[in-house]
């Protein structure tokens, strides 16, 4: 929930452009009162989630040694504020899944239309573009499998998948 405050003050010029000296030139006083009116703005309230496992396991995945094949699901909603008066739908939701060096995606294995393109630092991004996303609605699950590649490109260094969510609060 947004507020936005906007405030108005009525104020004219004759068409003399002359500024008015007394309520005998309008009907209103030159320069009234200020009136202050605040809304509130419903705004989506997207969550992402992200869990990982090994093809073979059905726990979530903490290490995996090079050859393996790693199932990503990421969990997109918007669930239903309280009070449901509060949230509203995301528009032209992007979800953008930034995938370290030396795990390689398995372009086949995107799920919902995801698109993978191989950056030249050697990242992979993987990006779903979603129309809406309502409030309450059922998390929309975005897949995609990745293979570690040999020790020596994994070696040294943790390696952080992440992903990001980006959206427009009105259609396009």
């Amino acid at each position: 929930n947004t507020a936005l405050t906007n405030s108005v003050r009525a104020s004219w010029r004759l068409a003399t452009d002359a500024v008015p000296t007394s309520a005998a030139n309008g009907q209103f006083a030159y320069n009234g009162t200020a009136t202050t009116v605040t809304s509130r703005v419903k705004l989506p309230q997207l969550t992402l989630g992200k869990v990982s496992r090994t093809a073979a396991d059905t726990a979530n995945l903490d290490v995996a040694k090079p050859g393996d094949t790693v199932l990503y699901a990421i969990s997109v909603a918007n669930p239903a504020a309280s009070p449901a008066a509060t949230g509203s739908t995301a528009h032209n939701v992007v979800i953008v899944d930034t995938v370290p060096v030396g795990l390689i995606v398995d372009a086949a294995s995107i799920s919902n239309g995801g698109t993978a393109v191989v950056n030249v630092d050697g990242t992979t991004t993987i990006t779903w573009n979603i129309a809406s996303i309502a409030t309450g609605a059922a998390a929309t699950r975005l897949t995609y499998t990745v293979t570690l590649s040999n020790s020596a490109l994994l070696t040294g260094t943790t390696r952080t998948n992440s992903v990001t969510a980006d959206y427009a609060t009105l259609a396009t």
